[in-house]
Protein backbone atom coordinates (compact mmCIF):
# COMPACT_ATOMS: atom_id res chain seq x y z
CA UNK A 1 0.00 0.00 0.00
CA UNK A 2 1.29 3.65 -0.62
CA UNK A 3 1.56 4.08 2.92
CA UNK A 4 4.47 1.11 3.74
CA UNK A 5 6.07 2.89 0.22
CA UNK A 6 5.82 6.52 2.01
CA UNK A 7 7.68 4.59 5.05
CA UNK A 8 10.37 2.80 3.12
CA UNK A 9 10.94 5.53 1.33
CA UNK A 10 11.62 7.83 4.69
CA UNK A 11 13.90 5.11 5.93
CA UNK A 12 15.75 5.23 2.68
CA UNK A 13 16.15 9.08 3.23
CA UNK A 14 16.89 8.72 6.32
CA UNK A 15 19.32 6.22 6.01
CA UNK A 16 21.71 7.92 3.16
CA UNK A 17 22.14 10.81 5.72
CA UNK A 18 24.26 12.80 5.82
CA UNK A 19 24.36 12.72 2.03
CA UNK A 20 21.56 14.71 0.31
CA UNK A 21 18.77 12.08 -0.89
CA UNK A 22 15.68 13.15 -3.36
CA UNK A 23 12.53 11.27 -4.52
CA UNK A 24 11.46 12.88 -7.59
CA UNK A 25 8.30 11.44 -9.54
CA UNK A 26 9.27 11.02 -13.54
CA UNK A 27 8.47 14.70 -14.47
CA UNK A 28 11.10 15.84 -11.66
CA UNK A 29 8.62 16.86 -9.43
CA UNK A 30 9.98 17.07 -5.94
CA UNK A 31 7.88 14.21 -3.78
CA UNK A 32 10.28 13.58 -0.59
CA UNK A 33 14.04 14.65 0.75
CA UNK A 34 16.06 14.29 3.50
CA UNK A 35 17.33 16.43 5.90
CA UNK A 36 20.60 16.63 4.01
CA UNK A 37 19.02 17.92 1.21
CA UNK A 38 18.98 21.57 3.04
CA UNK A 39 22.77 21.43 1.70
CA UNK A 40 21.79 21.90 -2.06
CA UNK A 41 18.82 24.41 -1.60
CA UNK A 42 20.34 26.74 1.21
CA UNK A 43 20.74 30.36 -0.38
CA UNK A 44 18.61 29.74 -3.59
CA UNK A 45 15.41 32.33 -3.56
CA UNK A 46 12.93 31.08 -1.45
CA UNK A 47 10.21 31.14 -4.58
CA UNK A 48 11.37 28.29 -6.12
CA UNK A 49 10.84 26.78 -3.17
CA UNK A 50 7.32 26.92 -3.04
CA UNK A 51 5.52 23.67 -4.08
CA UNK A 52 5.57 22.16 -6.13
CA UNK A 53 9.44 21.72 -6.68
CA UNK A 54 10.55 20.88 -9.84
CA UNK A 55 14.15 19.98 -9.41
CA UNK A 56 15.73 20.68 -12.78
CA UNK A 57 14.15 23.77 -12.98
CA UNK A 58 15.60 24.12 -9.23
CA UNK A 59 18.83 23.16 -11.23
CA UNK A 60 19.32 25.15 -13.68
CA UNK A 61 17.20 28.13 -13.18
CA UNK A 62 19.57 31.16 -13.72
CA UNK A 63 18.86 32.84 -10.41
CA UNK A 64 20.67 30.09 -8.15
CA UNK A 65 23.24 29.93 -5.47
CA UNK A 66 26.09 29.43 -7.41
CA UNK A 67 27.58 26.73 -9.81
CA UNK A 68 28.94 24.88 -7.10
CA UNK A 69 25.79 24.26 -5.75
CA UNK A 70 24.10 23.13 -8.97
CA UNK A 71 27.43 20.56 -9.96
CA UNK A 72 26.33 19.02 -6.84
CA UNK A 73 22.70 18.88 -7.78
CA UNK A 74 23.43 18.09 -11.37
CA UNK A 75 25.93 15.16 -10.47
CA UNK A 76 25.07 12.11 -8.74
CA UNK A 77 27.64 9.33 -7.86
CA UNK A 78 24.91 7.38 -7.99
CA UNK A 79 24.40 8.20 -11.12
CA UNK A 80 28.03 7.42 -11.59
CA UNK A 81 29.14 10.99 -12.01
CA UNK A 82 27.10 11.32 -14.66
CA UNK A 83 25.68 14.98 -15.25
CA UNK A 84 22.35 14.90 -15.63
CA UNK A 85 21.60 16.63 -18.76
CA UNK A 86 23.53 13.83 -20.43
CA UNK A 87 20.78 11.21 -19.29
CA UNK A 88 17.92 12.98 -20.47
CA UNK A 89 16.31 13.18 -23.86
CA UNK A 90 18.23 15.16 -26.05
CA UNK A 91 15.78 17.81 -26.69
CA UNK A 92 14.95 18.50 -22.77
CA UNK A 93 19.02 18.64 -22.08
CA UNK A 94 19.91 21.14 -25.28
CA UNK A 95 16.99 23.63 -23.19
CA UNK A 96 19.08 22.89 -20.27
CA UNK A 97 22.72 23.23 -21.22
CA UNK A 98 21.36 26.46 -22.64
CA UNK A 99 21.29 27.83 -19.43
CA UNK A 100 24.05 26.27 -18.08
CA UNK A 101 27.36 28.09 -16.64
Amino acid sequence: DLEALRQALGLMLAGLEPNPALVVDRTWNLLAANDAAGLLTDGVDPALLEPPVNVLRLAFHPVRRSAAALKRLATSEALGGAYLVDLLPEAMAARLRAVRP
